[in-house]
């Protein structure tokens, strides 16, 4: 009975001491963001599981603490107007094979054009040495073999010598995928 008891109150404090990390690394966190914009992007952050790993049931978080000790707020002025370190937005154009352009703003941690674009779900392809053979840009097969199509690629308006696995992509930068037939 005794050794049931220690076990209980064992996991009781067990489970204390991982709310209790949780809870300091989540304050940690917010106090590292003081000072950042406002209109910072939370939604990463819902749809968590908390420290039960149930997902779906709502847990309170306390308010990040500023550096000077006060309750950080969403009025904090803004010292900052770039986006979050790694975060880049491309934008990328798609011409059709009826030549109907259909343009797409993609937000990345990625490093190249392929990564982007497969984050997505934009493109489909064959892996080759050289990286992604792309067939498929946003449903639109273009197969060379077979139609003597391909997707040409182009950034602001110049064509790419390079495939989409070796561009490197940066934040601002513009793309074109152009259904074309050989």
């Amino acid at each position: 009975m005794t050794k049931n008891l220690t076990r209980k109150v064992l996991s009781v404090i067990l489970a204390l001491i991982i709310v209790a990390a949780m809870t300091f690394s989540l304050a940690s966190c917010g106090n590292k963001d003081a000072g950042k914009t406002a209109d910072t992007d939370t939604s990463t952050v819902s749809g968590t599981a908390d420290a039960t790993g149930s997902a779906g049931e709502s847990e309170t978080t306390p308010e990040p603490e500023a550096t000077d000790g006060t309750p950080a707020t969403d009025e904090t002025p803004a010292t900052d107007e770039t986006p979050a370190a790694g975060t880049k937005t491309i934008t990328v154009d798609v011409v059709d094979d009826k030549g109907e352009t259909t343009t797409f703003n993609i937000t990345t941690d990625a490093e190249n054009l392929e990564d982007a674009l497969l984050q997505e779900k934009l493109v489909e392809g064959t892996e080759s040495e050289y990286g992604l053979m792309i067939v498929y840009v946003n449903g639109i097969r273009a197969d060379y073999n077979e139609d003597g199509a391909y997707w040409a690629m182009y950034q602001d308006g110049e064509y790419m010598n390079t495939g989409a696995h070796d561009t490197i992509i940066a934040d601002g930068d513009h793309y074109e995928l152009v259904y074309t037939k050989a």
